[in-house]
């Protein structure tokens, strides 16, 4: 029996362990959602149904009967992956502290975006997310990776990338389930498996100690899945390391590392402080580090210490209940396996019976049918135009001519359970009619949006999951980000417009306003200086915007056509069309031509008012995105009525304003001011009259 080398042996003999113990807390959960996932694919790799159980589908096909899979519950599942995928939640990241600032703190989202492109992100949220929803667990992982293959220099062979790269399958990962975090973040360990057949094992670590063995056989104490005759497991892991740690804060307001004023004592004899800098007090923490190794039973092949202080594994759970201190986690599939069963059956029970209706039996007298035997015998199977028989008597008795024994199956029957079982899915799942596409009486889009969003309540904790999932990514990403990416380094990164732009990382850029005011003109930041946190939003992408956009300002042009020279280069600006720029550019050229003429009163005067026009159309934005925020919470027609009584008190002011706008007069200036306060006084009656009196529920913020 092979042992593992003694330098090795102490780090291995801990990842097994820990392994033993991830492996034994969630045995029992994580064979329920294989056998979830298994159900929700309807067929396994043979072709054989996954949703019926071995033993009845035995004893169907030894009986001839149809055993069909009328795989009804992928639906729903389908469903609420693909309303993820619209709505997918981006990080954002915000500035904390006075040496932090608003534009920094979009260059680092910046570079957060173009890691996800680069990296194609979307790929291993798409599949956490689906994992998630079908089973309960999903995950995703972080890493480095050498940007230059063949560098040329020694910055180049230095520079290293972040990379968001996703985990195919999540029965390989094994996480400390003394975790109570949903996000993962107190994670203390986490390993990711993988089994690797000899032959490729051989050719990518040649130069291991297993490699060079002539007999695979049992190393260790490890457990016998983790190396066979034919294949062995390659395990990455990664776990924390904890140390008290001294800090210092100093009388100009900083805060050092006790360790590193002791090392300047050791090799300069001074701290290194300024003149009246002193310590004024000191404490201690808890530091901790992470680190990564990855490693067989018999050694370890590589290993590192990484960025940050969290296990780069983000989790994304379903749901998750601890049950006397056993988890229990699942998607949506666990609750509508029965139901699937039950629908399977009725179908194939009704098919049964429908196919078995023209086989029906003739009753005959003896004697009827024997001169015309071989016509009876497919009487079941063909259709003549006449069937011969020889009347016969019966004690004297003319028998009656043969008749087929009628059987008629209980269609109807068979059809209120499988219409009952369907229903019965819908409320297992929580997700009815308009949730999934079905027609249903509502007529407009408001009372759509509603039933929709009713719907989306039942699975709305799996987005809520997602989106801590996504904020514990943006966490991990700004710890590694100062720290694997160089000083001096020129990177490209994404803005909200999805443009690129080049940036350059500078350490010795100081922490002063001005500073940092004047280097972020010329395109250079320090990332070190500051302290910056992440929040979520969630929806649509820059692209939806824009067609939103001239979807809006094409449906005003339509009204006031005469607009088209003041605002027509906004719409040609968001349109996705082969130069629609130079249009824009074109457009914004002759408007500015014809203002030149104009008096500077005049000018002004048509500046404020395209200025108010903006504020109004963000205005009615807003009042439409308060709308979506409140349908979930309107369950009257007269609290509906209010809020369109508010968008359409937004719209009529934009009108207002956009008629201002073609005003080349004073005099016609101070004629449609009076018709605006005309038409604000109609418009406070309108909203009174609206305006539901004595409730509780919300009613909106008028728009001004």
């Amino acid at each position: 029996m092979t042992e593992p080398s003694s330098k090795h042996k102490p780090l291995i003999e801990e990842a097994l362990e820990r392994w033993r113990l991830s492996e034994k807390a969630f045995h029992h959960s994580r064979k329920l959602q294989k056998d979830d996932l298994e159900f929700e694919a309807g067929y396994d790799e043979q072709g054989r149904s996954t949703q019926w159980s071995e033993l009845d589908l035995k004893q169907w096909e030894d009986d001839k009967r149809p055993a069909l899979t009328i795989n009804y519950i992928s639906q729903f599942t389908n469903q609420v992956v693909n309303e993820s995928r619209q709505l997918r939640p981006s990080i954002e990241v915000n500035p904390v502290d006075s040496y932090s600032d608003p534009v920094t703190a979009e260059t680092l989202q910046g570079i957060i975006r173009s890691i996800e492109q680069n990296s194609h992100a979307e790929v291993a949220y798409d599949t956490a997310s689906e994992l998630q929803k079908k089973c309960g667990f999903g995950c995703w992982r972080i890493g480095t990776k050498y940007s230059y293959d063949n560098p040329k220099n020694e910055q180049e062979f230095h520079a290293q990338h972040i990379e968001i790269k996703r985990i195919r399958n999540p029965f390989t990962v094994f996480p400390d389930p003394t975790g109570v975090e949903i996000d993962g973040s107190d994670w203390e360990y986490c390993l990711i498996v993988e089994d690797m057949l000899k032959e490729f094992y051989k050719r990518k670590y040649k130069n291991s100690q297993m490699a060079s063995l002539d007999v695979w056989s049992s190393v260790g104490d490890a457990p016998p899945e983790w190396i066979t005759g034919q294949s062995v497991r390659i395990a990455e892991y990664y776990y924390a390391k904890h140390h008290e740690e001294k800090i210092c804060v100093l009388s100009d307001g900083r805060v050092v590392s006790k360790r590193t004023l002791d090392d300047n004592v050791k090799k300069y004899g001074s701290a290194g402080l300024a003149d009246g800098v002193r310590v004024i007090a000191e404490r201690g923490r808890d530091a901790r580090s992470i680190h990564w190794a990855k490693f067989n039973a018999l050694e370890v092949l590589e290993e590192t210490d990484l960025p940050g202080i969290y296990i780069p594994v983000v989790p994304a759970y379903g749901n998750e209940l601890n049950i006397d201190g056993k988890s229990l986690i699942y998607g949506m599939v666990r609750n509508g396996k029965g139901i699937q069963q039950a629908l399977n059956y009725m179908v194939s029970s009704a098919v049964e019976a429908i196919g078995l209706m023209p086989k029906s039996p003739w009753i005959v007298a003896a004697g009827q049918i024997d001169a015309f035997l071989d016509v009876w015998k497919v009487a079941n199977k063909k259709a003549f135009t006449a069937l011969e028989y020889t009347p016969v008597s019966i004690d004297g008795v003319l028998a009656p001519p043969p008749q087929r024994q009628t059987y008629e199956p209980a269609i109807q029957a068979f059809n209120q359970m499988m219409t009952q079982f369907q229903y019965s899915m819908k409320g297992a799942m929580g997700m009815y009619g308009p949730s999934l596409s079905e027609p249903s009486g509502e007529q407009s889009g408001v009372a759509i949006r509603t039933r929709q969003f009713q719907g989306q309540r039942a699975t709305y904790h799996f987005q809520g999951n997602w989106e801590r999932a996504m904020w514990h990514t943006g966490r991990i990403l700004l710890n590694w980000i100062p720290e694997v990416y160089d000083d001096q380094q020129v990177l490209q990164i994404i803005g909200k417009d999805n443009k690129t732009q080049t940036v350059t990382l500078d350490n010795t850029i100081g922490n002063l306003p001005e500073e940092r005011a004047e280097a972020a003109k010329n395109g250079r930041f320090n990332i070190h200086v500051g302290r910056y946190d992440v929040t979520i939003s969630v929806g649509p992408g820059f692209a939806t915007l824009r067609q939103e956009r001239v979807a809006q300002v094409s449906e005003i042009l339509k009204t006031w056509p005469n607009l088209l020279p003041a605002i027509g280069h906004i719409l040609f600006r968001n349109m996705d069309l082969e130069g629609a720029d130079e249009i824009a550019d074109e457009l914004l050229k002759l408007k500015n031509q014809g203002q030149q003429g104009l008096p500077p009163q005049i000018q002004q005067q048509m500046q404020l008012m395209q200025n108010q026009i903006r504020d109004l159309l963000q205005q009615l934005n807003q009042a439409k995105q308060r709308e979506m925020a409140k349908i979930v919470e309107l369950e009257s027609n007269e609290r509906i009525e209010a809020v369109k009584a508010e968008l359409e008190s937004a719209k009529l002011q934009a009108q207002v304003a956009m008629k201002m706008g073609e005003l080349e007069s004073r005099e016609s200036l101070e004629l449609l001011k009076q018709q605006l306060a005309g038409i604000q006084q109609s418009i406070e009656q309108l909203r009174e009259t609206n305006t539901p009196q004595g409730q509780d529920g919300l009613q909106g913020t008028p728009v001004q």
